[in-house]
């Protein structure tokens, strides 16, 4: 991601399978801040990066791995929301459903 540090103007976009990116149409001046990260990699930051018009500007980034030791994780959950008994989604239907839904026959069925 780029901001532009005047305006506040953030630019971002995603790296290709080859790992180049591209971020087009950006005013020129700056000063800019360069950021990239990815879940599980230390994020990388360059500061004052400034654009001269037509300029083409090219920033490699070598994103390396950045470990964390989590001791203990814990999932609680409310015994209201999920139930035994039901084994799928559900869907309420009232009877007046098939006057207010867009169906082919104004039926039950169509639903």
């Amino acid at each position: 991601m780029a901001v532009h540090v005047p305006t506040g103007t953030k630019y971002a976009t995603t790296t290709r399978n080859d790992g180049r990116y591209n971020l087009p149409n950006l005013k020129i001046g700056g000063p800019y801040i360069i950021t990239t990260a990815f879940v599980g990699l230390k994020s990388e930051k360059i500061n004052d990066v400034f654009l001269n018009l037509g300029q083409t500007f090219k920033q490699n980034f070598e994103l390396t791995e950045d470990v964390t030791q989590v001791e203990e994780v814990l999932l609680r959950h409310n015994d209201k929301t999920f139930s035994s008994s039901r084994t799928g989604s559900q869907e309420l239907i009232y009877e007046n459903s098939s006057d207010r839904l867009p169906t082919i026959n104004r039926s039950i069925q169509d639903l």
